[in-house]
């Protein structure tokens, strides 16, 4: 009776072994790029289907100031007004906005000495 108990558990076992996944998730493909800008140089960056445009001053000597506007890629410029968002980071403070499900993303972090600002760019594709 063992006999056939342990065949029946290896005959089992090796099925298993050569089964693929039913909920295999694709590959994904990540790629990131950082850019540091000076203060009151403008940036643009698309993340996903998002376009982001901004520039950052210093309001104060300890921090970054950040205006950033955000648009959808398929939006014609003059279709609507965007509404604009002023952010200040502390001096190696960062935020991050997602653009996607995916986790694609945009993430600012101001300089250690608040003399400029980092912006880095994820973007997360699925691929087969």
């Amino acid at each position: 009776m063992k006999l056939i108990l342990s065949s029946l558990a290896v005959i089992a076992s090796v099925g298993l072994s050569y089964a693929d996944p039913i909920d295999r998730p694709p590959l994904s493909q990540t790629s990131s790029v950082t850019t540091e800008y000076p203060a009151l140089h403008p940036f643009h960056h698309t993340v996903g289907q998002t376009s982001y445009i901004g520039y950052y001053f210093n309001g104060k000597p300890s921090n970054c100031s950040v205006i950033i506007w955000s648009k959808d890629n398929n939006e014609a410029p003059a279709e609507t007004v965007h509404q604009k968002v002023r952010i200040d980071l502390n001096a190696k403070q960062a935020i991050t906005f997602f653009a996607d499900d995916l986790g694609s993303n945009l993430s600012l972090e101001c300089s250690a000495d608040a003399k400029s600002l980092s912006v880095r760019q994820t973007s997360i594709s699925l691929t087969q």
